[in-house]
């Protein structure tokens, strides 16, 4: 269940397994490229040329981190079979090694004007590197190729007696948000694919108009093409998508048009309500003329989950059972009553600041110790489709052959 506000950790008790900004592993290495981009670099279009710059950098630090893990053997075995590494693959590798590659490649740069990509890239990649909130992905200063202990908390295999993982998303960056939904709906779909239905999941999205908007120009495309895919193919591997909206009005059509079953509450916008009732038969239809007037805890439910369309009353759960926000805000009594904690603004404060009492992570992400030299990029270390800016700048093409061995420190 993705939680945007932190509502549902106390829902479910004993039952969910609740996965917070603090405790939350999600490195880097798993994003595909047009993620990591994203990440790093925000507008490809605009910064086409810090994006050709990371394309012919990862495959080489995901080669350089493969042979210096197997050491001298593995290195030389890597070197005899001649393997390469997609951009998209989820293989480890180390942010440090972009980042001394990046540092090497400007020392050979002769005209300062070329070396704008390299240095905004270099930048971006130290600021979010630097930036506690993106703790849980680029914090560790190990590299591990944990993939399958991730997986194992997130998607609850084995259940442990907790079937529920509720993912609560408030302080995240807003720019790593539909990030993050991406790998995590791409991660559902194929672990269900994979476990050929053993593992049955329900993806939930709360909030769902702001992963999959309406709108062709908003949200994250990567996004919207993994939850697509879910609501389109997800049935035949046990993989369900459950997609929650205030306003039906902005979301993908094509998402609505895969959903079996709805359930209905009340809706006062013309727009809205046009969308849910395209949806219904014609004999169906007088019967959401009753959705402006639905009252409290009412709904309106039709699909394959039901024998007929029926409006229904949901029951009346306890309190220890709402979410966070199930009640309104008290407004006329706070406003009547005067705030004497002096200490309450420097609370929110720090909340809003998400500070944390660890230790600030380094500016790049990399193995304990000194990291090791960057290789060098010679030509049978870049694929010939992925050779452009790099080649074109700094002469790549009659690189020496890469270096495996590691510097001292210092």
């Amino acid at each position: 269940l993705l939680d945007p506000h932190n509502e549902y950790g106390s829902c479910f008790g004993e039952a969910v397994e609740r996965v917070q900004l603090a405790d939350m592993s999600l490195p880097y290495w798993f994003l595909t490229f047009e993620e990591i981009v994203e990440t790093l670099i925000g507008d490809a279009e605009k910064f086409s040329d810090e994006v050709d710059v990371l394309r012919d950098l990862i495959p080489v630090a995901k080669q350089h981190f493969s042979k210096n893990r197997g050491g001298a053997g593995g290195a030389r075995r890597a070197l005899k079979r001649g393997e390469r590494y997609s951009v998209d693959v989820p293989t480890p590798y180390l942010i440090s090694d972009i980042m001394h590659m990046l540092d090497t490649h400007m020392g050979k740069l002769g005209a300062q004007k070329d070396m704008g990509a390299f240095k905004r890239l270099k930048a971006r990649i130290e600021s979010i590197t630097q930036d506690p909130r993106f703790d849980f992905m680029f914090g560790n200063l190990t590299v591990q190729d944990n993939l399958s202990d991730v997986m194992s908390r997130l998607f609850r295999v084995p259940v442990a007696g907790k079937p529920i993982t509720v993912i609560q998303l408030m302080g995240l960056p807003a720019e790593i948000v539909n990030v993050l939904v991406s790998v995590l709906s791409r991660l559902a779909f194929d672990l269900a694919m994979s476990s050929e239905g053993r593992v049955p999941i329900t993806f939930v999205c709360e909030e769902a108009h702001r992963y999959v908007p309406r709108d062709g120009t908003a949200g994250f495309e990567p996004t919207k093409r993994a939850l697509s895919r879910i609501a389109k193919e997800g049935r035949k591997y046990g993989c369900s998508l459950g997609v929650v909206s205030q306003r039906p009005g902005d979301l993908d059509p094509t998402i609505l048009s895969q959903c079996s079953t709805l359930l209905t509450m009340r809706l006062s916008n013309d727009r809205d309500q046009s969308i849910v009732k395209s949806a219904v038969s014609d004999a169906s239809a007088s019967l959401l003329n009753f959705l402006p007037s639905l009252g409290a805890r009412e709904s309106i439910i039709f699909g394959e989950g039901v024998s007929l369309p029926s409006r229904i009353r949901l029951s009346e759960l306890p309190a220890d059972a709402l979410p966070a926000a199930g009640s309104t805000a008290k407004f006329s009594e706070a406003w009547s009553e005067d705030i004497t904690d002096n200490t309450l603004l420097d609370t929110i404060v720090n909340r809003w600041r998400v500070t944390q009492e660890t230790e600030q992570p380094a500016a790049a992400a990399g193995e304990q110790g000194a990291p090791p030299a960057p290789p060098e990029m010679g030509a049978a270390e870049v694929a010939p489709a992925e050779s452009n800016l790099l080649r074109r700048k700094a002469g790549f093409g009659n690189a020496p052959k890469p270096s495996l061995r590691k510097q001292p420190a210092g």
